[in-house]
């Protein structure tokens, strides 16, 4: 038989406090930052994935809106003659883009119309893979160089 009271109380004795030492603390964090760089180091290219992504939709829906803007005024807004960032204040698609998207977080959206309101360019750099997503008058896809075909 157990002849151990359990209903006594423990007893604090100076000295033997229980807790964590510094250096299991520091054993600790040093795990949690090397979790954290290795989650930050697999993210990065999932990052700028999404970012490609944006940037090939943002570039679509601009387009969309440069050829509703052509059925209703016969042209295309007048763009700079060459290639150009698109500002962060351009209104040129309004009413059907309120503000014409020109970042994807990353890269900077270009556009010019190479001095013909017939014909409209918008781009941008991949930042996971070599090459340029481009949008035109003839429709959107993937180039090795800044220019749109057929501009």
């Amino acid at each position: 038989m157990l002849s151990k009271n359990f209903s006594e109380k423990k007893r604090f004795v100076p000295g033997s406090v229980n807790g964590f030492t510094l250096v299991e603390l520091l054993v600790v964090i040093a795990i949690i930052g090397l979790l954290a760089v290795i989650v930050l180091v697999v993210l990065g290219p999932a990052r700028e994935q999404s970012r490609d992504a944006k940037g090939e939709s943002d570039l679509r829906m601009m387009m969309t809106a440069f050829e509703i803007k052509y059925h209703d005024n016969g042209q295309y807004p007048n763009l700079p003659d060459a290639l150009t960032n698109i500002p962060s204040d351009d209104t040129s698609l309004s009413p059907y883009l309120i503000s014409t998207p020109h970042t994807n977080g990353g890269r900077t959206y270009q556009w010019y119309d190479d001095g013909n309101d017939q014909k409209f360019c918008v781009l941008f750099q991949y930042e996971i893979k070599p090459g340029y997503f481009t949008c035109s008058y003839r429709g959107c896809q993937v180039n090795d160089s800044a220019v749109c075909p057929g501009l």
